[in-house]
């Protein structure tokens, strides 16, 4: 029969169909990719506070067509509680991968180690191309210090991941147990588009004094 039978044409369309649309989603991404800039502020005082990130895509209408996550790495002396966190998403009001899930949160900072978070950002509805997340972070103990009564942690700025597409946007860019993980972003159709080199954002959290024994000697 010309043009060979009917199924395999069908199966040639449909490939060439799904070709079409990834080629469009890379093009997307890349297009929502330039220009992006992403910023991070530390709301509320004290051992415990709120962090702040946003994100500004290079696109403008299109960009309701685009999931977009951060990719933040918490030193030693900042924590998030996931008992908090869980209760949170139960909520819907945050969205967050921890890597490791198990934390102690009693630990002091010099036993306690980096902390991968991946957050889920929502579109902010003052403005167009702009997504936005908060997540509640928690001070941890330092050592007592000799020369001050103040420590300084120091967080870099996020990555950010976007995921575009035409269609089936939460299908296709599945934030859900064997999507995207905070361990290996790069899954499916996100994909990591800016880093950046500055922007650290630093925390002062109060310390005690070190106590220096007295020293006694004899004429």
């Amino acid at each position: 029969m010309a043009g060979g039978p009917r199924w395999w044409r069908r199966r040639g369309e449909g490939l060439l169909g799904a070709g079409l649309a990834a080629l469009l989603c890379a093009l997307h991404v890349q297009a929502a990719c330039r220009d992006t800039t992403v910023m991070q502020e530390l709301l509320k005082e004290g051992f415990h506070r709120d962090l702040l990130v946003r994100a500004e895509l290079g696109v403008g209408e299109d960009a309701g067509r685009c999931a977009v996550a951060a990719r933040t790495r918490l030193p030693p002396g900042i924590y998030v509680d996931p008992y908090e966190l869980m209760s949170l998403q139960q909520q819907n009001l945050t969205k967050a991968v921890l890597t490791p899930d198990v934390i102690d949160v009693e630990a002091p900072e010099y036993l306690a180690t980096d902390l991968l978070v991946l957050l889920y950002m929502k579109p902010d509805p003052r403005c167009s191309r702009c997504f936005r997340a908060t997540l509640p972070v928690h001070g941890r103990y330092h050592r007592p210090a000799e020369e001050s009564e103040e420590v300084l942690v120091v967080l870099k700025s996020p990555e950010v991941l976007i995921c575009c597409c035409d269609s089936e946007i939460l299908v296709t860019c599945s934030f859900e147990e064997g999507g995207i993980t905070a361990g290996n972003p790069e899954i499916g159709n996100w994909v990591a588009c800016w880093q950046s080199v500055g922007s650290l954002l630093k925390w002062k959290l109060p310390v005690q004094a070190k106590l220096v024994a007295p020293v006694s000697g004899t004429a």
